[in-house]
């Protein structure tokens, strides 16, 4: 995500952020990818698995433990602490305490860890992976930003001995309570490398109450729309199904949304 503040009609880059995996054997993300907090506002977070967006839960085989770490320079967790541990719970909240700055960005990494259950050897916990976000802190009525391309799901149900999978790729935008419109122009898109020259220039709008066309509200994010580009639906134990994911996992692109809030 990359923020943006108007400076005498012109727009001043003053921050950037990406989220950075780096895991074993499993994929994670943070869900909502690009969090807004304007005012005195929270951003509840969580853990995702990054091939069906469903969220990190406890299961048969694993205990989880999730470390969450940030700064603490504008805001903080359950409006208190920079760094919370939890055990089998996948959730935390960040809280805005800083009601004067114009824009700024905090980041906020996480933890996971993962252990066997029944342990009769006591095995200790050891990181699967971490996930880097930022949060973009904005206090003006008018916030402008950029976010990348990703894929997303749309539809999950159990299917012939597998699962019939609805992914999509597009661009995935944070719910705001106080927004009155929102708008996203396309600046670039890539689909298998390829880049889609029809989409770029194209702008979406949109409200909390209104959405339609290629706008939607994210299935499997939380207080997330997703601008929906292209899709495809597969079994996963079909033969397209890793070709699938290896060409919407690699989806590519920006977008730059601007999002007009109520005075």
């Amino acid at each position: 995500m990359r923020a943006f503040q108007d400076n005498n009609g012109s727009q001043v880059l003053i921050g950037t952020a990406e989220m950075t995996v780096n895991v074993q054997q499993r994929r994670f993300t943070i869900d909502p990818l690009d969090a807004i907090l304007c005012g005195i506002e929270q951003a509840n977070l969580r853990v995702l698995n990054a091939e069906d967006n469903t969220p990190l839960e406890v299961n048969n085989d694993f205990d989880f433990k999730l470390v969450w770490t940030t700064s603490g320079a504008h805001a903080l967790f359950n409006g208190n602490s920079t760094s919370e541990t939890v055990v089998n719970e996948n959730g935390i909240v960040l809280r805005n305490i800083d009601d004067e700055v114009e824009n700024a960005t905090q980041q906020v990494r996480v933890g996971i860890w993962l252990r066997p259950k029944n342990n009769p050897n006591d095995i200790p916990f050891r990181e699967a992976g971490f996930e880097f976000v930022d949060v973009y802190i904005s206090n003006n009525n008018n916030i402008e930003f950029e976010v990348d391309a990703a894929k997303y799901i749309a539809f999950t149900a159990a299917e012939a001995g597998g699962t019939r999978i609805v992914m999509g790729g597009g661009f995935l935008v944070p719910r705001n309570d106080r927004a009155v419109e929102y708008k996203a122009e396309i600046i670039e898109y890539f689909f298998d490398s390829q880049r889609r020259e029809g989409l770029s220039g194209q702008i979406f709008t949109w409200t909390n109450q209104s959405q339609g066309g290629s706008v939607d509200v994210a299935r499997f994010v939380d207080n997330t729309f997703v601008i929906g580009l292209n899709a495809a639906s597969v079994n996963t134990i079909g033969n397209q199904y890793p070709e699938r994911q290896r060409q919407f996992n690699g989806v590519s692109g920006r977008a730059k949304i601007t999002i007009t809030l109520d005075k």
